[in-house]
């Protein structure tokens, strides 16, 4: 039987030699020497799931090494973990149809769906082992059968993950037909599963560099079919390929950097994150057909729309979707789409409902406006109306200096019927098409703002009388910015 060579399996994961080196020394072709179970750990994105499945498939190639991933996070529980083992042993043994059949019908209920008893697994798993042809069990135990458990600390916590993972690994001792199973459980924090006491292998993965990274994913972007399709639908012979495939190595270079403190180093937030803004760095490209310094280069491009690359800006909206939103026959992320329209796209800076940016707005003014001056404020009457204007005209002549008053230094509570009057005001005189009904939406928008912390809920003590009162937990910044966003001049009701 041929070794494995270590220029080989090197070239599965440039970047994870020594964890490949270590992967190779415990798992192997020979059921003898191989390693009955071990434990990969490393943080999110640090090429564990990546790597593993690399070398079980470069075994597969190679030595006609059976494997198989199972995917914790999805199954949660070891009942259907273990049915998954049974299922695919059955199909490596290839089982005698008719005890297969039998088993179904008879052996059904107690058996195979009460995997979660080990002992009963166990049992299970030699009945199939002898119901299958002898040449096929012998092929078998020839051969190391892997099974990759990803995630596996993804599971339920009243599974008992840790027993499970130690019963698995010492499925050798019941049978020796078990010799040859192999278990990789795939962690981030192999703590986790309290297997401290017991002399399991444990491979250390590190994180990515930024480098590394950028390497990574320019890769992927130019050898996926992404690049010819970017390609393709250019159609310009004034652009390369390999000036395109520079285009887009710069362009996640400057996206990484720019949202290094957000991502960190999570891949899988990355890539969604990149091909949600590359209609901005690639509109410019495709409208003049050709790629120009200091006209459409990347760097110009970036600068142009630096403001709206701003953490702020670029993700602000749901990055699930990858490919971005869809306009017609292309894909446009609307946000990005063009700088003109920046101010249009603050407006989605805040994803909130118009009703709710109401609320946020009167509880300011619930918050940091005094009561005496309600009817002066919000009154329909035309005469007050009239009166809150002279005020305010003279108010804003005699003020001598830029600084904020102590009166808007710090939120007053307010009671829910003052800030629901106030909400009734400003929603009905400045948003015409907006009808505010006194129902449960209202409520729940009340409660929405309260669970993300932006209303605040004050307790009797809190207050003077005991009365449930409330005060807004927004600075003015952002309550300006709404208030913006919805057309409401907020300054002229404030008291400086």
């Amino acid at each position: 039987m041929p070794g494995i060579g270590e220029n080989e399996i090197w070239n599965l994961n440039p970047y994870k030699n020594h964890e490949l080196g270590v992967l190779s020394t415990f798992i192997v072709p020979d059921t003898n020497i191989c390693a009955p179970g071990i434990i990969v750990e490393g943080p999110e994105s640090s090429g564990k799931t990546f790597t593993v499945i690399k070398y079980a498939n470069y075994l597969r190639k190679k030595f006609d090494v059976k494997w198989m991933q199972i995917k914790c996070d999805y199954c949660m529980t070891r009942r259907r973990v273990l049915r998954k083992v049974l299922e695919f042993m059955e199909e490596i043994l290839e089982v005698d149809p008719d005890y297969t059949e039998y088993r179904r019908r008879i052996h059904s209920s107690r058996q195979m769906s009460h995997c979660e008893n080990l002992s009963n697994f166990t049992y299970v798993l030699k009945h199939t082992f002898g119901s299958a042809l002898e040449n096929k069990v012998k092929e078998v135990r020839s051969q190391t059968v892997l099974f990759v458990l990803d995630r596996v600390d993804r599971m339920l916590i009243s599974e008992q993950i840790g027993e499970l993972c130690g019963a698995l690994t010492r499925l050798h001792e019941q049978d020796d037909l078990f010799q040859g199973i192999c278990f990789v459980f795939v962690v981030n924090r192999a703590d986790y599963l309290n297997l401290s006491t017991m002399s399991i292998p444990t491979i250390q993965f590190t994180g990515y560099t930024i480098e590394q990274i950028n390497n990574i994913i320019g890769k992927k972007f130019v050898s996926d079919e992404w690049l010819e399709a970017v390609y393709r639908d250019l159609d310009s012979a004034k652009i390369s390929k390999k000036q395109l495939q520079i285009f887009i190595r710069s362009f996640v270079e400057y996206i990484v950097k720019t949202y290094g403190s957000y991502f960190g180093h999570n891949i899988d937030m990355i890539i969604p994150a990149l091909r949600r803004l590359w209609p901005a760095f690639y509109e410019p490209i495709k409208a003049r057909g050709s790629i120009k310094p200091r006209v459409n280069d990347v760097l110009t491009t970036f600068m142009r729309k630096r403001r709206l690359l701003q953490t702020e800006y670029g993700l602000v909206t749901k990055i699930a979707d990858e490919n971005g939103i869809k306009v017609g026959d292309k894909f446009i992320s609307r946000e990005l789409q063009s700088p003109t329209k920046a101010n249009e796209n603050n407006k989605t800076r805040y994803d909130l409902p118009l009703r709710t940016k109401y609320i946020v707005v009167a509880s300011f003014l619930a918050s940091f406006t005094d009561p005496k001056y309600d009817m002066v404020n919000f009154s329909k009457n035309r005469e007050l109306r009239s009166n809150r204007r002279v005020r305010y005209k003279r108010r804003k002549t005699n003020t001598s200096n830029e600084t904020m008053g102590t009166k808007l230094m710090s939120p007053k509570p307010f009671s829910l019927e003052r800030m629901l009057a106030i909400l009734r005001s400003v929603a009905t005189e400045f948003d015409v098409g907006q009808v505010l009904a006194d129902d449960v939406q209202l409520q729940n928008d009340i409660s929405t703002l309260t669970s993300l912390k932006m209303l605040i809920k004050m307790g009797a003590h809190d207050t003077i009388g005991g009365a449930t009162k409330w005060r807004t937990n927004m600075e003015w910044s952002a309550v300006r910015q709404i208030a913006n966003d919805v057309g409401f001049k907020i300054e002229n009701y404030l008291q400086y």
